[in-house]
């Protein structure tokens, strides 16, 4: 898909490099979005067909034109992400990061709580986007208390290489509630998660509370020990107009 910008953009002034800006550095940028890698095969269309004029090899244009290209991807970003929240959904707060948890009897949606444990929730997010929790398995089901997964050993003893320090905090453990495991030393937590099938007040304040089920609340009951997971960032955190907050 080529064609033409929808708007007319003067490079009037713009110094004239001797030696031409390679437009073809525009892709390098597109990386794998679909809409910021069109935009810029759309540039370099208008650049074969002259649309920009005597001044289009310039380095200044170029610049331009990658700073006009990432912000699409950026835009397009926010729409997708909107658009893939169920409308019903009822969250705490509209910023929050939304992550979909995928287990045989159906998905899950979980909203974290940055303001509360940002460490907790900063690490659970880039290791999804690392795709580290695609097909561990919940290694721990205990029926009416937790169901526990995230170890890549499948045994209970593994981790990410890495330690959290603890983000003990106010909220409670309910049922829904997502908190990340840890052995005795109260900053050894790592991938492991847990969401509580119960009230559990004797872990209220010992451990790391980073999140609650908003969607698909009867599912982690129905979870089985050995069953696989996969989990996906439905919504980052979001940049909301002061009157929606």
């Amino acid at each position: 898909m080529t064609g033409k910008l929808p708007f007319n953009l003067s490079l009037r002034g713009v110094q004239r490099r001797s030696n031409p800006f390679p437009f073809t550095r525009l892709l390098r940028c597109a990386r794998n979005d679909s809409f910021t890698r069109f935009f810029s095969v759309n540039l370099l269309q208008c650049r074969k067909n002259g649309i920009f004029g005597a001044q289009s090899d310039s380095k200044e244009a170029a610049s331009l034109m990658i700073k006009l290209a990432l912000l699409a991807g950026f835009v397009l970003q926010v729409i997708k992400v909107t658009a893939a929240l169920p409308s019903e959904l009822k969250l705490e707060s509209p910023k929050h990061p939304v992550v979909k948890l995928t287990v045989p009897p159906g998905e899950i949606l979980l909203e974290l709580f940055p303001e509360d444990a940002p460490k907790h929730v900063e690490s659970f997010l880039s290791l999804i986007e690392k795709g580290f929790y695609t097909d561990l398995t919940f290694h721990r089901v205990v029926p009416g208390f937790v169901i526990q997964g995230g170890c890549p050993e499948g045994t209970g003893m593994g981790g990410p290489g890495y330690n959290i320090p603890a983000e003990f905090n106010k909220r409670p453990h309910e049922k829904g509630t997502l908190a990340m495991a840890r052995s005795g030393d109260p900053d050894s937590a790592g991938s492991q998660f847990y969401i509580c099938l119960s009230r559990i007040p004797h872990f209220d304040g010992n451990y790391t509370v980073f999140g609650m089920v908003v969607k698909g609340h009867d599912l982690p009951e129905k979870v089985k020990a050995g069953d696989k997971m996969s989990v996906e960032i439905i919504q980052k955190m979001q940049v909301v107009p002061q009157e929606e907050q």
